[in-house]
């Protein structure tokens, strides 16, 4: 699992795109090599291109740009996944972490409103 010190947010940017700021702390967001998110519920589409860039202002922090498919959830609560960075994360021993953040009040509908 990603560590408590990691700090994550997830935005819908557009119906077909997903913004996911990640900070951990001791990674460069200039050198953070290829990452890529693994959705476990179809929230995104992992065969399609994911951007890494950095976050202005921030220093230990990236934003991932993720493909969100047609056939993506409609009303889903949480975006929950793995995080894949060949060259292992600062302070975990593994190239792996788990990571699971709820999305903001508002972005989708609830399942019982139109």
């Amino acid at each position: 699992a990603a560590p408590a010190s990691w700090s994550l947010s997830a935005t819908l940017a557009a119906s077909d795109r997903i913004e996911l700021e990640i900070s951990v702390p001791g990674l460069d967001p200039a050198n953070v090599g290829e990452i890529r998110f693994f959705s476990d519920d179809m929230q995104v589409d992992s065969d399609r291109p994911q951007r890494t860039e950095p976050v202005e202002g921030l220093a230990d922090a990236f934003r991932l740009v993720l493909a969100r498919p047609d056939f993506a959830p409609k009303s889903p609560a949480r975006l929950s996944g793995l995080l894949h960075r060949p060259g292992g994360w600062p302070g975990l021993d593994a190239p792996f972490a788990e990571v699971s953040l709820p999305w903001p009040d508002g972005t989708f509908p609830h399942p019982d409103e139109p």
